[in-house]
């Protein structure tokens, strides 16, 4: 076999970087871009909903144009009835202006049954003030896997 068909996929893997992000790595890439995905889902019986937090630090101590985009995934169940057991958010994507920030975000433990929360820093340096799509994939113990998002967020700044 030919090698240049064995290294080009993993070259284009190594070179898959975001723009606006600092060059580093995306996450492996998820197709989770979905315009159609709901903010409000049923699973396992569950209702959920699906609420995002984005900003950007501007913060004295941050460089002068502001550090990259975190963001904040929640999703929580409507009816305040625990999770469905192991619910996890697998993977977040950041869409502005054709532009994608995909990531694996980390899970944050919560004292809350009704709550998974998740984050991931080091996005691109859109914003503030500007509006984006954001989609996250959901599991259930790695499983089954659904997608939520909710359009039109804006990302907001600490000063």
């Amino acid at each position: 076999m030919n090698a240049r068909w064995i290294l080009a996929p993993a070259l284009g893997l190594t070179l898959a970087v975001c723009a606006g992000c600092g060059g580093q790595p995306l996450a492996p890439k998820l197709p989770i871009h979905s315009p159609t995905a709901p903010d409000h889902i049923v699973l396992a019986g569950v209702p959920l909903a699906f609420t995002t937090h984005l900003w950007r630090d501007f913060m004295p101590f941050s460089p002068p144009d502001g550090r990259p985009l975190a963001a904040v995934f929640e999703v929580r169940s409507t009816d305040g009835s625990p999770l469905p057991s192991g619910l996890t958010i697998t993977g977040a994507g950041v869409y502005y202006q054709g532009e994608s920030w995909v990531t694996t975000p980390e899970q944050v433990v919560t004292n809350d049954p009704s709550l998974a929360e998740a984050v991931s820093r080091g996005g691109p340096k859109w914003g503030p003030g500007v509006a984006v799509d954001v989609v996250v994939a959901v599991s259930l113990g790695g499983h089954q896997r659904t997608l939520m998002g909710a359009r039109d967020q804006l990302i907001g700044a600490t000063y």
